[in-house]
């Protein structure tokens, strides 16, 4: 009886099959809790607000930093575009200062829809750069016609300009029989 007793102990079939459901039933517990964890984390970022998801962190963050480099162009832009207004202003012609940033005001805004539209932080990269890109030529561009055409105008009609007092008095100066002849 005892040798019975102790063959349980030390090795017994039955306690083999204990054994091994035992550690069937722990394998068991442990792939149920990795995936009670795992639907609870997919659960958590389901009910989560979209602002404290990475992704949305990240896309956020991406916005922000475009957001600052489309202000920076469109300032640029503006000073740009009033300087060679400054220029033109004689010809009385050109591209209005207005259209221009209404163009990349509507640019802007475009560029908000896709960012908030998409949530993907390399597609926000790929359209942050597109944008930027696009900004510097549409500047280039604006630029150089204007230039251009400016130096065009003022080869064909140099407009006549007023002289000032010092350039009047300094003409009649030189040449006096002229100026008592034109007074009379």
């Amino acid at each position: 009886m005892e040798d019975l007793h102790r063959g349980e102990k030390k090795g017994s079939s039955r306690n083999c099959t204990v054994r091994r459901s035992y550690k069937r039933a722990a394998f068991t517990l442990s792939q149920l809790e990795d995936e009670a964890r795992r639907k609870s984390k997919m659960a958590d970022g389901l009910t989560r607000p979209v602002s404290q998801s990475p992704a949305a962190k990240s896309t956020l963050s991406m916005g922000v930093i475009t957001s600052y480099v489309i202000v920076v162009g469109v300032q640029g832009l503006y000073y740009t575009v009033s300087k060679v207004r400054i220029i033109r202003e004689s010809n009385n012609s050109g591209i209005s200062t207005y259209s221009l940033l209404l163009f990349v005001v509507l640019i802007v805004v475009v560029v908000v829809i896709i960012i908030v539209i998409v949530e993907v932080v390399v597609v926000v990269v790929v359209v942050v750069v597109v944008v930027v890109v696009v900004v510097v030529v549409v500047v280039v561009v604006v630029v150089v016609v204007v230039v251009v055409v400016n130096k065009s105008e003022n080869s064909k009609t140099k407009s006549f300009k007023k002289p000032n007092d010092l350039q009047v008095y300094l003409y009649y100066w030189h040449d006096k029989k002229n100026f008592k002849n034109r007074l009379n």
